[in-house]
């Protein structure tokens, strides 16, 4: 890549995976712990980049082990300037995020709520500090 043409990336596709509601470890739902876990491949072939979020929530610290709300999301990105992982910028991996978080947001208050159960409203957070962990999370294939 030469030094002044920026990696160019897209969200092409998402899907939620996995998810998973028991209100019978709900609690109250006054105060909850939540919890987010990311990985990912870079498919040096198609030049496209799989983003897993995985996202729990719990009546308290302990409880993150078996969450009463998870949910698990993969999104697609496709690069178009970018041959290795050692070529994707820093700030695709919080960007990837950020641009991931409202899908997997607007899922979990659709399902609380079709459940007729106490509406979970993630408010808009800052995940940037998940980015570290997803690059040292990320693979090449």
């Amino acid at each position: 890549m030469e030094q002044n043409e920026q990696p160019k990336f897209s969200l092409v596709n998402y899907r939620i995976c996995k998810f998973n509601l028991d209100l019978d470890e709900a609690g109250d739902g006054s105060d909850i712990e939540i919890n987010f876990e990311t990985s990912g491949v870079f498919h040096k072939e198609e030049k496209s980049y799989d983003l897993s979020l995985i996202f729990k929530a719990a009546k308290d610290k302990e409880g993150l082990e078996k969450p009463y709300i998870s949910a698990k999301i993969h999104a697609y990105f496709k690069f178009e300037n970018t041959n290795s992982v050692a070529d994707i910028p820093d700030y695709f991996y919080s960007n990837s995020i950020a641009m991931t978080f409202p899908f997997l947001r607007s899922f979990i208050s659709s399902l609380s709520l079709q459940a007729n159960a106490r509406l979970l409203l993630l408010p808009t957070l800052n995940l940037s500090s998940l980015k570290d962990p997803l690059k040292n999370n990320t693979i090449e294939k």
